[in-house]
């Protein structure tokens, strides 16, 4: 499931919405002819109240459940997006510590802060996108800058207050980018995505049963209502891939930190 859900994602955010909403608006009008080749009449008028008092239990817990995951992919997205302000943040506070450091080893932790913050940019950010893993290249940008750090140590023995808070700073670094790289990989296991695209069928079935004489307004309300169903499924598709699709963590702060660097 995350294979095509990431595919999925890679599409336009047009494409991937529309498509969805069409793919269960097709739904609506297969079940609906099938359900009313094997259902009589006169089966659908004696069965009718008891579908749409179904329904209305069905749609209620499926509306939860939706709206359960929707909140919780939206907590999650807002959560990537502050792990990635807080490895902006650190990098910032650490760039700006070195100045207290002498020279050689201020410059060399700079610099390497530097290849590291581009090499998330440019590396990190489409392995993150498309494979949902980290970069080998921002992984050995990260260990470069921390045998930096660590070869600065003997230089810095007469600031060892900034040296400290360099380092504190580099832990730092290292848990936001353990974070984001743990939300890149997803929330929403596949058991739920069956479950919600069971429940959603479900839900279409049952109010293809119900006994209603003017089928084109049946099948526009039935339509309508599953069409809602796969634009929330398209908009939980989103979330779970908060570094790519129509909507996604921004890498504003790194490219801020970048420009402040100097």
């Amino acid at each position: 499931m995350s294979s095509l859900t990431t595919w999925l994602n890679r599409l336009p955010a047009p494409v991937l919405y529309v498509s969805f909403a069409l793919a269960w608006a097709a739904l609506t009008v297969v079940v609906d002819v099938v359900m009313r080749r094997r259902l009589g009449a006169t089966t659908r008028a004696s069965t009718g109240p008891t579908a749409a008092t179904m329904l209305t239990v069905l749609a209620t817990l499926y509306a939860i459940l939706i709206a359960f995951v929707i909140v919780q992919g939206w907590s999650n997205l807002g959560d990537a997006q502050s792990q990635v302000g807080k490895e902006a943040t650190a990098l910032v506070e650490m760039f700006e510590d070195t100045h207290a450091l002498p020279p050689n080893a201020g410059h060399a932790i700079q610099t390497a802060e530097r290849q590291y913050a581009r090499s998330v940019l440019q590396d990190d950010w489409q392995s993150m996108a498309h494979d949902r893993k980290p970069s080998p290249v921002t992984t050995a940008a990260f260990h470069r800058l921390f045998d930096t750090v660590q070869s600065a140590r003997a230089e810095s023995r007469d600031e060892p207050a900034f040296y400290q808070e360099a380092v504190a700073r580099l832990n730092d670094i290292a848990g936001a980018r353990r974070a984001r790289l743990d939300a890149a990989r997803g929330t929403i296991p596949t058991p739920l995505y069956v479950l919600l695209i069971a429940g959603g069928v479900v839900v279409v079935i049952v109010a293809a049963v119900l006994d209603s004489r003017n089928r084109r307004a049946h099948l526009a309300i039935v339509g309508l209502v599953a069409m809602i169903i796969g634009l929330n499924l398209a908009l939980i598709v989103s979330f779970d891939h908060p570094f790519t699709g129509s909507v996604h963590v921004t890498k504003e702060p790194i490219e801020e930190m970048l420009k402040t660097a100097t």
